[in-house]
């Protein structure tokens, strides 16, 4: 079968098509709605305090980098190679160390609420290009849904696929396009 057809039957555009056969993308055969509706309550919560200890975290790091640009309690005086770099963090200007510190984890909050969010959303046959949120999402919520990539992907798709209703919903764009019964042109022959 041509991927023109398969991408057709499969309700994909072809160049999404190409992107799950060649490895550019996963595909999502499976995902147990039941089972996340029924968790999804838990694994909110879950995911919120999280975010409560990754912010929790920042600002402590970010307290730590005030107190060694003030020589407070964190401050290096270590020989070797710890303390050098420890001094050298230190020199750093307070608000450039609380800048990294606040932007690191900015980061990690905003990929954990794009993988929750991603993960919230989640349907059969949605395709997903990044590799590092997938993999995320497998480690985090794996028991709720697969994906795959390659053949494999368009095998299981297609192993659940419901042809019959796919035939009704193709007759009923064919009828729509065609228009109302009285307005088609009857054939000659």
């Amino acid at each position: 079968m041509c991927r023109a057809r398969l991408g057709y039957l499969l309700d994909l555009a072809p160049k999404d098509l190409e992107k799950v056969i060649y490895f550019a993308a996963y595909m999502i055969t499976a995902v147990d709605e039941d089972a996340r509706h029924r968790d999804l309550s838990s694994l909110e919560a879950k995911i919120d305090v999280e975010r409560k200890q990754l912010e929790s975290r920042r600002d402590t790091d970010i307290e730590h980098a005030h107190d060694e640009a003030r020589g407070g309690p964190g401050r290096a005086r270590g020989r070797g190679r710890q303390g050098r770099r420890q001094r050298a963090r230190s020199r750093r200007p307070p608000s450039a160390s609380a800048s990294s510190c606040r932007d690191r984890a900015q980061r990690e909050i905003d990929r954990l609420d794009e993988v929750w969010s991603r993960f919230k959303n989640l349907k059969v046959q949605d395709l997903e290009g990044d590799e590092l949120l997938y993999r995320e999402m497998t480690y985090r919520f794996g028991k709720y849904f697969q994906g795959r990539m390659g053949a494999a992907a368009i095998q299981k798709r297609l192993q659940y696929f419901d042809l019959a209703g796919r035939v009704r919903v193709a007759a009923r764009d064919d009828r729509d396009r065609q228009g109302p019964a009285e307005d088609r042109v009857p054939s000659s022959g």
